[in-house]
């Protein structure tokens, strides 16, 4: 993994998300994704904005994702 791979993940998030602080931007344990959490500490807990590198796609998943796959706000369709 790049750097210049976390710049396209802040540069699409800056573009299509509202937030635009956030207290980590992680990359998944594959790097397939990245993982933004946002600095509200009480949103940690409710949800984090997931960027998938391939498919560009941007979504919101919430605490409860895992348990409810349907559970989940996309942000930007990405790529088609």
């Amino acid at each position: 993994m790049w750097l210049s791979d976390f710049e396209e993940a802040i540069a699409a998030m800056k573009e299509h998300c509202k937030w635009n602080c956030f207290a980590v931007i992680q990359a998944s344990m594959y790097g397939d994704r990245f993982i933004f959490q946002p600095e509200d500490t009480d949103s940690i807990k409710d949800f984090v904005f997931v960027y998938f590198r391939n498919s560009k796609k941007i979504v919101k998943q919430y605490s409860d994702t895992w348990r409810n796959p349907e559970h989940y706000e996309v942000i930007y369709e990405g790529d088609k």
